[in-house]
């Protein structure tokens, strides 16, 4: 399965993964992009397990969220 990421997720996605490099030893960054990718692939193969967002505002709207360790 590919996975296609809109701009914004993707800017998003860089900025999260230069957090984690400015806090955790250098590649660490890297490997929990890998990780979390890793788990999309995996959710996104089952959508039938994507349950609704616990977030009322987020649920009033009926997505679907996923939790990726909490």
């Amino acid at each position: 399965m590919k996975i296609n990421y809109t701009n914004d997720a993707v800017e998003s996605l860089a900025s999260l993964v230069n957090f984690i490099e400015a806090h955790n030893t250098k590649g660490a960054g890297l490997r929990w992009l890998s990780k979390f990718e890793q788990q999309l692939k995996i959710k996104l193969s089952f959508p039938k397990i994507i349950g609704m967002c616990h977030n009322e505002t987020f649920r009033n709207f009926e997505l679907k969220c996923i939790y990726f360790k909490d």
